[in-house]
């Protein structure tokens, strides 16, 4: 009887431990590693858009990202002016799981921002996604506009680059402008040298030489709103000299002789709000500087 019971017992054991050796261990997934980190995908056609203006100042902030391995979350950053080292900049913290982020307080209107956002394990910050842009609204309204400050190049500034990076501002900060037309136009021939549109970024640069020596140029900025490009804006004049070998010197007092108005013409009445202002110059041996 005894040996039967010893024989139960032998068997039953066997049969736990057989049972539990066919048992698979769920394996427990380890925190990521730096190196796994991968920065996530910003999507595109969601969000903000880059080319418009949000009237959210809360928006939402999508992205999407899978790992193999334990994430603690994901850091998102939105930087006033894209300056990341900012003290203004915006710091969240998302869930694990998360695939967007929206600020918990209002951004500032009219303002540019841009963001980006990366995955955090074990307090190890991963690779940072593609910086995206967008601009706070309210978007401007017809009785907002404005000419716009030029800023860079210079009121008579001699440039040695053929292709600058042209840089302006709008003077209403309670607004943003939808987009802006711009336009760099040889003069006296008045061949346009260079033209298009942009969004509310304020300033535009391109790798593609445009600009020929020795050759005055003026430019000037058209702010959009409600569509529309604005008819007021200033003409600023610059001076092409890559080498600096160009001949003619500044010119003094003396040089400068009076401009030709063109439009509108002597007498004329304008119909429109805002009338636009051409004139001619002949412009001397030197290089003129200050030109209105």
């Amino acid at each position: 009887m005894k040996r039967t019971r010893h024989l139960l017992l032998i068997g039953i054991l066997l049969a736990l431990f057989l049972l539990s050796a066919c048992e698979v261990a769920t394996p427990t997934p380890d925190y990521c590693l730096p190196a796994d980190l991968t920065a996530p995908a910003i999507l595109v056609g969601t969000g903000p858009s880059q080319s418009g203006v949000t009237a959210d100042l809360t928006p939402d902030l999508p992205w999407t990202a899978a790992y193999d391995c334990v994430i603690d979350g994901y850091r998102v950053e939105v930087a006033p002016d894209g300056d990341f080292a900012s003290p203004a900049l915006v710091i969240g913290q998302a869930g694990p799981t998360a695939q967007s982020w929206a600020p918990t307080s209002d951004l500032e209107p009219a303002t540019s921002y841009q963001w980006r956002v990366a995955a955090v394990a074990d307090g190890a910050i991963g690779a940072y996604s593609v910086v995206r842009y967008f601009f706070t609204g309210p978007a401007c309204l017809d009785s907002q506009r404005w000419a716009v400050t030029l800023d860079s190049p210079a009121l008579g500034a001699i440039v040695a680059d053929d292709n600058p990076i042209l840089e302006w501002s709008y003077p209403d900060d309670t607004c943003t402008p939808e987009g802006y037309l711009f336009t760099v136009q040889e003069q006296p021939a008045g061949t346009v040298a260079l033209s298009g549109q942009s969004g509310p970024i304020t300033s535009f640069g391109t790798g593609i030489s445009y600009l020929h020596d020795c050759t005055r140029y003026q430019w000037w900025i058209q702010p959009v709103i409600d569509g529309q490009a604005s008819e007021t804006y200033t003409p600023w004049s610059f001076v092409t000299d890559f080498s600096g070998a160009c001949p003619g010197a500044p010119c003094d007092a003396s040089s400068l002789v009076a401009p030709t108005p063109l439009s509108p013409p002597d007498g004329a009445s304008w119909a429109g709000t805002f009338p636009v202002v051409t004139w001619d110059y002949a412009y001397p041996a030197c290089m003129p500087g200050l030109i209105y």
